[in-house]
Parts: structure tokens; C-alpha cells; sequence
């Protein structure tokens, strides 16, 4: 038996390091690898299903093409014939238009190791083409600490061990982040309180000490209220902002003005509640306060987010041990390649195509339109808000591409699709936005009968270019995939994990000694050098300068209810959708038992889930987890564009998130719904 060592590339806070068992060239077995001490050798039921994801019967074995998308007939074809497929369309539109702009990426963060942003190389090197950008996952939350900090930064979670009490807002790390729970739990070992702030009773909150129900998108009200008491007490940290602070003072006066018993109201939190909190803040110094994701789903999700900052920042409790207000980091997300994701809204050349734009108008309205779309680690008609819309766009596109392990729903709406490989089929590195570990990423088998890595894709169509294009690209055409990984290492790199090159770090995992403190030495990168209250940048960019709680959208049906999409365990998004070793999930609406009450709904019964975008059918699961003005449907079970949640979310931008990725976030928890029984339910 050969062992191998790997890191799991998903979107995840985890990044786990894997240890894989091979036999004949035959993948055995998955487990977690004991050496890694965030994960301490476990891995969550995603990674133990690897075996059965790496050899599902549905994964993609040889390049596919159907000329009409979504007839289904699709016909297998050499990867020769798919490399001169493309590039005679690139070729085509380049004669036509004098330039490779009508060329499309369609791109994000299915795969977060560094090989998988070749594409966005790629592309670059081509010269001006168009980039559907923006996150529809946290870029409100990055752009806040942007405007507060100068960029996004939290300490690693190992510090939640030393904390006195621990604030989850909108965070369920019991189902997105396994292994943190453990410093949780030890920190409640050494005595510290854990409160979670949340519409619905998570696995998290039914962990903690407490659990505050909260209105949907009301948090920034609590957290300027509980700030502004800690004012009016003389309880906050006046060396800290005297030092270390910039536009305190227009903070406090601005929040002097408001009445935060009249604005408490629409939180729908208890007085003793509040109280009880104000208790917990002020009789503890060491705070640790966790902004979860999906809190920033709204669309005033950002300004949220620089609420409970700045909450923070008046109890000092910026750059102290086991303290602080954490979301995420990029602090790992170094790599040379990796920058061109985080830059291709910034390139002049490049046409930007915000993806809220992109979903209400599609591709073939722009000058010149889109020609040719290629899309890879994104499935957007099952993720992306209207799907069916996005399913119409690409049926007006003349040729999409789609590089993928299966035949998703994008899939099949592509004319091409090519079968990629696993991570275990390839060699790469992957790093995580919550911890500061690094892993190597070996390969343990062959690619799956004809599948190849985006490098490799990459790097033949590149070749073909040279050949045939006046201009060639960029893109390096004679390295391995070692030596490509290498071409990604700069003084960053080697600064952060102490790699001289990629050499070095083959079959290697590497952990920092001690747990990093963000922020410990207060050297923000704001404009004033300090953590800002007040901020000039979100001014001029038509925000408003301070961390005042914004109102969200208003609900003005009182029928209606606030749809949540949030994840479970079983699944992330759609990737690990029909694995054998994961039980499947049937899609059903979670509403509270006065919710259901009130529509005559019983548990378990059939119902339509409706809105002005489309009607679903499900069973109603009938509980007291979720907030009786919340209708909770976890995302990623659909099976199909037409079944899929994201057909009832509207398209509503954030209030930010065009600083980090060039278009604001999806508002994806602002949409509502009504839900009837479905054979009272009248046509629609």
C-alpha cells in the first residue's frame, strides 16, 4: 500500500490535510493526515466520501460536445478536436472583431489550490477579454475590513483558546468549520461563556452558553446599541482609540443622536437579553468576536460587518490575544497566479461584467457582445441567484465551454465540456482563509481516463495560440505542473511559509509556531494609519463614512417570509451532490411552528414556496430552530436549473464588495417568500 499526502482544495475554512491509501494505482481509502495540528487527523463526511466522488459512475471520462446546449445529444470527441474547437472560435472572433474581447471568463472558487487559477493567467496573457467578476460568497465582509483595518485580517483560531468570551455572529463553524470547534470547546473548558447571535438555532448555537434569536439582518442595530452603552458608561478603551483610532469622536457623536431603545424594537431581542449582553461585554477582556458569511448576505451586509468592527475596536480589543473581530483573511492567497484573480477587475484592458449585470442583462446586449463563454469551479445554474435567467443567457452565447469532474446543470447548457482531474490526480498546493497553514498537494494516481488539470488545458491551448494567433500569449507552454507551481513562488511566498521553492515544500505540511494575533503591532493599512472609524475611501465611494447601522430591504408583503439558503453538513454547494457514502437530502423548507400555524401547514405536508421569480414545491419541515419570520431552505440538494432555491432569490445587490472583486455581493438573504399548501395553493 502507498501513502500519499494531499490538502483538500475546497471552499472551506478547513483546507484539511489528507492522507490517501493507493493499490495497483487504485485509490483505497481517504483519512485525515495526524501530522496537521489544525485538523489534528480528522476530516469532515465530504472528505471520507473521496473515494466514492473520485469514481462516481456520472464523473466525466472524455471530452463531450452537443452543437445545440441542452439537447442532451452529446458526442464524444478527441481532446484535439476539442483544443481546435476553441481555439477556431477564438480565432474567429478575433478576425471579426480585431480583438479577443467577445472571449468570456466565467470562473471563481470551486477549487482554491493554486494550479486552478491558471485560467485566470491564462486569459490574462491573451490580452483584453471580458470577466463576469464579483463573489456571490463574502466580498462585503473583505471590503468592510478594507474600510475599517485596510484589508481583511483575523487572527488564527487557535486564539479563541485564550479568550473570556467568544461572539459568533452569524457563523455555524459546527457544519462550515469542524475543526475550530475544538478551540471552542476548550476555551469553555478554561472557563470562557460562547454566545451566538442568529436567526436560527444552529448546531453552533445549541453549543454555546447562550444563543440571542435576532431579528434577520437587524445585528448592526445590537452591535451600535451595545457600543453605544459601553460609551455612555466610560467603558471603552480610551487609550486604544487615542492612539490607534481615526474619527472616534464623529463616531459617538453620531450615535449620541440615536435612539437605540426605539431602534432595539426591530431586533426582536428581549430587554434582559440586551442587558444580559451588555453584562457579558463589560465584565470581560479578552472578546472574541466571529462575523460568519452569511451575515453579510444582506444588503446592508457590509455596513453590518463595520458595525460589530467597530465594536471592537471601542473595547480595545484589536491586536490583544484571544480577542478581536475576525471574518477571514487573504493573508495565504499569495501565490503569483493567485493575484490575477484578485487583480482581473483592475486590469484596464479587461472588460468588467458585474455579475449582478451579467445575471439581469446577460452577454449578447454589450458592444461587442459575448462570442464565446468559458466557465470553470462555478456551477451557476444551480448557485447563482435565477438560474433559469443565467440558462437563457448562455443559450444566446454561440459557444460555451465548460471544464468540470461531472455533468452539471452548467453542463449541460455548454456545446463543450471537458473532464478535469481531481486533486488527487494531480500535483498543488492549497492554503485556507482562516488558518495560516500550508500543504502540498501530492498526486497519488493516474487522471481519470482522459481527464487533464486546468494547467494542463491551459497550457495546450496556449501552444496552439502561439502557432496560430499574430500575437502570442503569455502563458508558459513548456513547464510541468511542478515547475508551473514553482513559477508561482515570490518573496511573499517564502516570507509567510519559509519555502525557498516549490522543492522544498513537496510532500510537506507547515503550521506557524504560535497563533498569529492580528493586527498586534496596529499597523493598519488605512489611509491614516490607524483602525477607522470614520473612512474617506468608503465616502468616496458613496457609503457612508461611518459604522452606523443601515436599514435593510423592507419586507412589504406581511405574508411573507425571509428565505435563507444557508449549508449543511452533507453538502458544499453542489460538489459532492449524488456520492453513495453521504446520505441523500431531500430539498424541504424549514418554518417555525407559529409560521405554519398561521398557513394551516402541518409537518411534513406538501407545499408551494413561492415568489414574483418563480414556485417551487417541497415538504414543509415544521420546527423551533428557525425564526418565525425565516423560511430556511438549505442549498446545493436541487437536481436540476428548475428545482433549484436560487430560482426564488432575486437579484439585490450588497452595499459592498466592488473593492475586492470588482461588483458588489449578492444580497442572497434579502428575498422572500410566501409558502401555502400545495392544493390550496392557486396557479399561477
Amino acid at each position: 500500500m502507498q501513502l500519499k499526502r494531499h490538502v483538500c482544495p475546497r471552499n472551506c475554512f478547513s483546507t484539511c490535510s489528507m492522507i490517501s491509501y493507493v493499490e495497483n494505482g487504485q485509490l483505497q481509502k481517504v483519512t485525515g493526515d495526524p501530522e496537521n495540528p489544525y485538523t489534528n487527523g480528522r476530516i469532515c463526511a465530504k472528505g471520507l466520501s473521496y473515494v466514492d466522488h473520485v469514481y462516481h459512475k456520472d464523473r466525466l471520462k472524455y471530452p463531450m460536445y452537443q452543437k445545440n446546449k441542452g439537447s442532451g445529444r452529446f458526442e464524444r470527441i478527441s481532446w484535439e478536436s476539442a483544443y481546435d474547437m476553441i481555439v477556431d472560435n477564438w480565432l474567429a472572433i478575433d478576425q471579426q472583431y480585431g480583438s479577443l474581447l467577445p472571449v468570456g471568463l466565467y470562473k471563481y472558487t470551486g477549487d482554491l489550490s493554486a494550479g486552478h487559477y491558471a485560467p485566470e493567467e491564462f486569459f490574462s496573457s491573451m490580452g483584453p477579454t471580458t470577466r463576469i467578476v464579483g463573489s456571490p460568497c463574502a466580498a462585503a465582509g473583505f471590503d468592510a475590513a478594507y474600510y475599517d483595518f485596510g484589508i481583511g485580517c483575523s487572527s488564527d483560531p487557535e486564539q479563541m483558546e485564550e479568550a473570556e468570551l467568544i461572539v459568533i455572529w452569524g457563523a455555524n463553524p459546527a457544519v462550515t468549520s469542524i475543526h475550530s470547534i475544538r478551540f471552542l470547546e476548550n476555551a469553555r473548558k478554561n472557563g470562557a461563556l460562547v454566545v451566538v447571535i442568529d436567526p436560527v438555532l444552529t448546531k453552533t448555537a445549541e453549543l454555546a452558553d447562550f444563543y440571542l434569536q435576532i431579528n434577520p439582518g437587524t445585528d448592526g442595530i445590537f452591535a451600535n446599541a451595545l457600543t453605544s452603552y459601553l460609551i455612555d458608561q466610560d467603558l471603552h478603551d480610551e487609550v486604544y482609540l487615542n492612539r490607534h483610532s481615526h474619527g472616534f469622536d464623529a463616531f459617538k457623536n453620531e450615535l449620541k443622536g440615536i435612539d437605540h431603545g426605539i431602534l432595539l424594537q426591530q431586533t426582536g431581542l428581549q430587554e434582559e437579553a440586551v442587558s444580559f449582553m451588555k453584562t457579558l461585554l463589560t465584565s470581560s477582556s479578552k472578546i472574541f468576536h466571529w462575523i460568519g458569511l452569511g451575515f453579510q448576505r444582506h444588503t446592508n451586509g457590509g455596513q453590518m460587518v463595520r458595525t460589530v468592527n467597530a465594536l471592537g475596536a471601542v473595547q480595545g480589543l484589536i491586536g490583544k490575544p484571544g480577542s478581536g473581530v475576525h471574518y477571514a483573511h487573504a493573508d495565504t492567497w499569495i501565490f503569483e497566479n493567485q493575484t490575477a484573480f484578485f487583480k482581473e477587475h483592475l486590469e484596464k484592458n479587461n472588460r468588467i461584467l458585474p455579475l449582478t449585470h451579467w445575471i439581469d442583462l446577460g452577454g449578447t446586449v454589450l458592444d461587442p457582445p459575448l462570442e464565446s463563454l468559458w466557465i470553470s469551479c462555478r456551477n451557476p445554474l444551480i448557485q447563482d441567484p435565477q438560474p433559469g435567467q443565467i440558462r437563457e443567457h448562455l443559450k444566446h452565447i454561440p459557444f460555451v465551454v465548460t471544464a468540470d469532474l461531472f455533468m452539471t446543470e452548467t453542463a449541460k447548457w455548454s456545446n463543450l465540456v471537458l473532464p478535469v482531474t481531481s486533486f488527487f490526480e494531480e500535483e498543488d498546493i492549497a492554503t485556507s482563509y482562516w488558518h495560516r497553514g500550508f500543504a502540498y498537494n501530492e498526486q497519488a494516481i493516474e487522471p481519470y481516463h482522459e481527464s487533464k488539470s486546468d494547467y494542463t488545458i491551459m497550457k495546450e491551448l496556449a501552444r496552439r495560440i502561439d502557432h496560430r494567433f499574430h500575437s502570442p500569449s503569455a502563458f508558459p507552454t513548456d513547464l510541468t505542473k511542478r515547475e508551473y507551481l514553482n513559477r508561482q513562488w515570490n518573496d511573499n511566498v517564502r516570507r509567510q511559509f519559509g519555502f525557498s521553492d516549490v522543492h522544498e515544500a513537496v510532500g510537506q505540511i507547515r503550521y506557524p509556531e504560535s497563533a498569529l494575533i492580528s493586527w498586534k503591532n496596529h499597523d493598519y493599512l488605512t489611509p491614516s494609519g490607524k483602525f477607522e472609524f470614520y473612512s474617506d475611501r468608503a465616502q468616496n465611494n458613496g457609503l457612508p463614512a461611518l459604522p452606523i447601522h443601515k436599514q435593510q430591504v423592507v419586507r412589504t408583503d406581511p405574508d411573507s417570509l425571509q428565505l435563507f439558503t444557508t449549508h449543511d453538513s452533507r453538502g458544499l454547494n453542489s460538489q459532492f451532490k449524488g456520492s453513495r457514502t453521504i446520505p441523500e437530502r431531500a430539498t424541504a423548507v424549514h418554518i417555525h411552528a407559529e409560521a405554519a400555524a398561521a398557513r394551516e401547514i402541518s409537518d411534513g405536508e406538501l407545499v408551494r414556496v413561492f415568489n414574483e421569480n418563480a414556485s417551487l414545491t417541497m415538504k414543509a419541515k415544521v420546527t423551533s430552530l428557525v425564526h418565525p419570520s425565516v423560511a430556511l431552505i438549505y442549498q446545493g440538494s436541487a437536481t436540476s436549473t428548475d428545482e433549484a432555491v436560487n430560482q426564488l432569490v432575486s437579484v439585490k445587490d450588497s452595499d459592498m464588495g466592488e473593492h475586492v472583486s470588482g461588483s458588489k455581493s449578492i444580497a442572497y438573504y434579502d428575498s422572500f417568500v410566501n409558502i401555502k399548501p400545495k392544493q390550496n395553493h392557486a396557479p399561477r
